[in-house]
């Protein structure tokens, strides 16, 4: 599996500028591009799979997410009942029809992720421990390290394809008519995204992991 610093010696020989031969530039650009694929909408990458908690509080009904959630919220399990399901609303606009104002008392069988906030009900007369399911924030990589969380059959195509758009994006601007470079490594990038995201779910489909599924009226 190839290292960051084998990706950007690709990302060097296609790009052939001096002004992107920086190491310490190109790090942190390939970085950006696994983030930029990690947040991408249809994109749940199993590397990222985590959990975390929280605590509810008596008179609310929103507590503030674990700072590691990055994006879809699919399991919560509560300590007061733990042998409770606990659905996983689509938005709040499900919750409030399902619940009217959000100030319903008892145990908690319903959350949704509204911004930087989970939103429970009910609310809980003592204080519950929610343990979340998500994906998480992608880490940082050094030169020497392999970019894990991506499939390794991604790494020369989606991470430098990535890299070279944002580069020659950089090195057309100005120029006057079509960005030829441009557009043809953002054209593949999504492709491949494209792609990855049919990957990922066919691997989901095959594994025995926890399948994320939200549960709730849609």
């Amino acid at each position: 599996m190839p290292t960051v610093e084998e990706i950007i010696e690709d990302i060097v020989d296609i790009v052939d500028d001096p002004d992107f031969e920086s190491n310490t530039d190109l790090v942190l650009l390939v970085n950006r591009a696994i983030r930029a694929v990690a947040s991408s909408p249809h994109i749940l990458l199993p590397g990222l799979e985590t959990s975390g908690t929280v605590t509810t509080v008596v008179d609310a009904a929103f507590v503030d997410l674990p700072a590691e959630y990055h994006k879809g919220l699919y399991g919560c399990d509560s300590t007061l009942e733990p042998n409770s399901i606990i659905d996983v609303a689509a938005s709040l606009g499900v919750m409030r029809s399902r619940y009217g104002p959000l100030n319903n008392r008892g145990y908690v069988s319903t959350v949704c992720v509204r911004g930087g906030q989970l939103c429970y009900q009910g609310i809980p007369a003592i204080v519950d421990t929610l343990t979340l399911y998500f994906y998480g924030h992608p880490p940082s990589y050094a030169e020497g390290d392999t970019p894990a969380i991506i499939p390794e059959q991604f790494h020369d195509t989606l991470l430098v394809e990535y890299c070279c758009w944002k580069a020659f994006a950089k090195i057309e601007d100005g120029i006057e008519g079509a960005k030829v470079n441009t557009a043809y490594y953002k054209n593949e990038y999504e492709l491949h995204l494209e792609e990855l995201g049919r990957f990922i779910g066919r691997q989901g489909a095959q594994s025995k992991r926890r399948v994320p599924v939200v549960r709730g009226n849609f």
